[in-house]
């Protein structure tokens, strides 16, 4: 019956696709939380992500066999090496553990290939990682034993992270080694009683969620800010997983020992509070939030630290310096709170983050503590000698769906990974983020007295390029420089060019200057002018960039509200701009109690047939372009404000540093409301491009985007 192969409330009748097997299954039971986060992301990323390599580079003779045998035996003893992940038959996604898989090594001669052996390695790697695992139906561990020459192979042992986290993937890389020594000396194999994954299972189910969700709710409890980690690069594309690396020599990891030994405090706290101040220091912010990965082996169930599975969970990590300046009292409270919030660290970084305003933007990047480090030592040297094989060296390959982490990993001379995705960051500004974290952790080691505020993030040699050399730079910048006069010279050189398109539809530069002088005449005769912000609620149209072009040629600053905020942030910023007029639909506002004067309908036809000759142009470059409102430290949206030479410079940016002709078509992917939007748009209408819009249907879809990108011939887009 289903009662004898899962405690969950499945049904035979739910069991059908398994008929077949069902003999084979010993176990069914849900996901953990981590589980499910890898689950999803493998199902909805559909790359390389979480699926781990490590290379052991391996010195004496392999006897082929044998290993084939230990690798079976090994997949034999742990339940999670025979499970695979049903996310399709249940109510709830399920793993199925089966009582045997067909499991063996691949395995190659390599020792006449006349190429390069390094690179045939490689290859083999990014083929293993390209294959990917399915995590329905495939083993999920595989192992290739390469023989490059007569006594010296390439290991390659792979797996999906959803199985095995990094202190898993020790224990059983040394047990594979053990098995084959019991082989190889033809002695009985002693194989002590596993704890099964099941008993963590049953162990998380048994906790209080809700107790543990109301105490991650009032940790982050009115945090509203979305952190960037900065030096994105301004077109991103899919990119590969890159690292630099930091290694402090001995002598400086002393310092940081005997800096947590003196303060009571973990070196995982000390690095924690570097990072907390660098991106405080990035963000401008007092207050920040970021992933921090824990082991998840609580001393609550015996015998953990021997249990192979995936234990290890995200949870947030939140450093507030609004009040506390001192940087030993910051220290200590980091300690303090990762202490208090053990009993809960099981919970899912999903739930968490549905109880913050920021949702899915709560955490943007992970830091991590290799606790069991995989090297060439976790073998010991006792058993290498016993096989008469020696592990020279070990690397690991793996990729998250995060563009950015930071990996410590500790020893004598402590080691930290800045991982990133080079298609987001180039290797100069990681480079950057490095030197930064190195000049915050050696001002807290030198001076644990320090205040927050006082804590520099440049260096001397840095400072002196951001100061002096930089500063070195002109570029001629008259005060009647002006978006709408740049635009319109763009639309008297190249009247015909399709300015925007959207959908079937598109207008010329020529045809969108005369609609905007249209409208730009009616808000003139309502008394828009130069001190004015005029506010655009409006969805993906070609009205849009008629309205905020308008709003520019009356001399007014355009005030961009999405569609789909809510009725009281609308008017807490219509109230707080002072904005009177507003440019949108008559069917858009209908849905809404608006506390606006006036509203302009951009589909009115009839307002077009107003005069449409060029305007006077009454801007200079200091007058205000636009206004963008944002959410705060304080949970209420603040105003950025944007004058119209920041737009000129930005102009003179696409042209010089990113090389952005005047033959483009860009993607209009932002929200009118965020900053990107004007990116987009200005990267257009000023160097005389294409702004191509596509619905909103086109953007929520992968394949939809995708088909319309290479349809439309897209140069450019902004992520």
């Amino acid at each position: 019956t289903a009662a004898d192969l899962t405690d969950e409330n499945i049904s035979w009748s739910e069991l059908a696709p398994y008929h077949m097997c069902i003999d084979n299954i010993q176990r069914m039971y849900m996901l953990t939380p981590m589980q499910e986060g890898l689950l999803f992301h493998s199902i909805a990323d559909k790359g390389e992500y979480y699926h781990v390599n490590m290379e052991l580079r391996v010195i004496g003779v392999l006897k082929e066999e044998l290993f084939d045998q230990s690798f079976r035996e090994l997949v034999a003893r742990h339940d999670v090496l025979r499970t695979n992940f049903d996310s399709s038959n249940f109510k709830e996604n399920m793993q199925i553990v089966y009582k045997s898989r067909e499991a063996g090594i691949t395995y190659q001669d390599i020792r006449d290939f006349q190429g390069d052996k390094e690179a045939y390695i490689e290859q083999l790697v990014s083929e293993d990682r390209l294959q990917g695992f399915d995590l329905s139906k495939d083993i999920l561990i595989r192992l290739t034993v390469v023989r490059m020459y007569d006594e010296e192979y390439s290991l390659i042992l792979s797996n999906h992270h959803i199985i095995l986290d990094g202190w898993s993937f020790g224990i059983i890389s040394s047990e594979l080694f053990n098995i084959y020594n019991h082989l190889l000396q033809n002695t009985v194999i002693e194989v002590e009683k596993v704890r099964p994954y099941e008993d963590y299972i049953k162990w998380i189910g048994a906790q209080d969620k809700t107790a543990a969700l109301d105490y991650w709710s009032a940790y982050l409890k009115g945090y509203d800010t979305t952190i960037e980690i900065p030096f994105r690069k301004a077109v991103v594309t899919q990119g590969e997983p890159r690292e630099i690396i930091l290694t402090l020599d001995s002598e400086f990891t002393e310092r940081i020992e005997i800096l947590a030994k003196t303060n009571g405090v973990t070196i995982n706290s000390i690095l924690q509070s570097v990072w907390a101040i660098q991106l405080q220091k990035y963000n401008n912010v007092n207050d920040v939030v970021f992933g921090y990965v824990v082991s998840g082996r609580t001393t609550r169930i015996h015998g953990i630290d021997e249990m192979v599975g995936l234990f290890i969970n995200t949870i947030p990590l939140r450093v507030n310096t609004i009040h506390e300046k001192d940087y030993r009292n910051v220290l200590r409270k980091i300690r303090l709170d990762f202490n208090e919030s053990e009993p809960y660290q099981h919970c899912s970084i999903a739930e968490i983050q549905k109880l913050t305003e920021v949702g899915t933007g709560l955490i943007n990047g992970l830091m991590v503590f290799e606790n069991h480090p995989i090297d060439h030592d976790t073998i010991n040297k006792d058993l290498q000698d016993q096989i008469n094989l020696q592990i020279s060296s070990s690397r690991m390959f793996e990729e998250t769906n995060y563009s950015f982490n930071i990996k410590v990993i500790p020893g004598k001379d402590m080691v930290v990974e800045f991982g990133y995705n080079d298609g987001v960051y180039s290797e100069e500004d990681v480079y950057k983020i490095k030197g930064h974290f190195l000049n915050i952790l050696d001002q807290v080691i030198s001076n644990p007295d320090i205040q927050i505020d006082e804590i520099e993030i440049v260096g001397t040699d840095e400072r002196k390029e951001i100061l002096i050399d930089f500063n070195s730079t002109y570029m001629s910048l008259t005060k009647e420089d002006t978006i709408q006069g740049i635009f319109e010279y763009q639309a008297a050189q190249n009247p015909e060019k399709a300015a925007v398109m959207y959908g079937e539809d598109r207008i010329s530069y020529g045809e969108i200057n005369k609609r905007a002088n249209s409208i730009a005449t009616l808000l003139r005769d309502k008394g828009v002018g130069i001190d004015s912000i005029v506010s655009i609620m409006i969805d993906r149209s070609i009205d849009m960039v008629v309205g905020v072009l308008a709003i520019l040629k009356a001399g007014a600053a355009y005030l961009p509200i999405d569609t789909n905020y809510p009725e009281e942030r609308i008017n807490y910023i219509l109230q707080d701009s002072k904005a009177e007029i507003m440019l949108s639909t008559r069917k858009l506002v209908q849905s809404y109690s608006l506390e606006i004067r006036d509203v302009i309908d951009l589909e009115d036809e009839e307002l077009y047939a107003l005069p449409h000759d060029e305007i006077i142009n009454i801007n200079q470059s200091n007058d205000l372009a636009y206004v963008i409102y944002t959410s705060g430290t304080t949970g209420r949206p603040k105003g950025v404000m944007v004058e119209h030479k920041g737009v000129i410079s930005l102009k003179h940016w696409f042209e010089s540093d990113l090389g952005i002709g005047n033959d483009e078509h860009i993607l209009q992917f932002a929200s009118i409301a965020f900053d990107a939007f004007s990116w987009e748009l200005f990267m257009s209408i000023l160097l005389g491009n294409t702004l191509c819009i596509p619905s909103r249907e086109t953007l929520l879809s992968s394949d939809l985007l995708n088909e319309y990108i290479r349809t439309n011939q897209i140069t450019t887009l902004t992520v």
